[in-house]
């Protein structure tokens, strides 16, 4: 997962693009860090650099990588759409998500990442956490039976 980090012109506060990958296609998803009351507005030219992210917790700068010999989709069902998403079959890893994968540690990986959910986006309710871990095992159980390869070591 890439992110960006830029400025919104409506409120000046900081806001995160988050690059979502569907197949070939590319699309952002941009996301206020404060309860802003309007729809995030990058100020032009504010974009940070990129930002990497572990995709099992989202830890920043993750220095391991796992590739899988297979790929697989997800489909994402809301009240307001649905969407489907492709796995490139290369997920990044922080040390301590590495040592999970490695182990085959599927609960403590989970956990790990909704600890991580509830810091980023407190107070959403126990039924958006429970729904979201859903999906959190659901893509994890979907790496491990793609067959990841042994962890290895991203350049800096």
């Amino acid at each position: 997962m890439t992110e960006l980090i830029a400025t919104c012109v409506v409120c000046d506060e900081l806001i995160t693009a988050i690059e979502w990958k569907n197949g070939g296609e590319v699309s952002w998803e941009l996301i206020h860090r404060s309860d802003a009351d309007h729809d995030p507005v990058p100020a032009p030219g504010s974009f940070a650099e990129a930002v990497k992210r572990c995709d099992f917790c989202s830890a920043l700068n993750p220095p391991w990588r796992f590739v899988t010999r297979g790929a697989f989709e997800m489909l994402t069902v809301t009240d307001e759409a649905s969407f489907v998403h492709k796995d490139d079959s290369a997920w990044a890893a922080c040390a301590p998500c590495k040592r999970l994968v490695v182990k085959r540690a599927k609960d403590r990986l989970a956990h790990r990442a909704m600890l991580d959910l509830r810091k980023a986006r407190p107070g959403l309710g126990e039924e958006f956490y429970r729904l979201a871990e859903q999906q959190i095992r659901a893509a994890h159980e979907g790496f491990f039976e793609c067959h990841p390869g042994a962890p290895e070591r991203l350049e800096s």
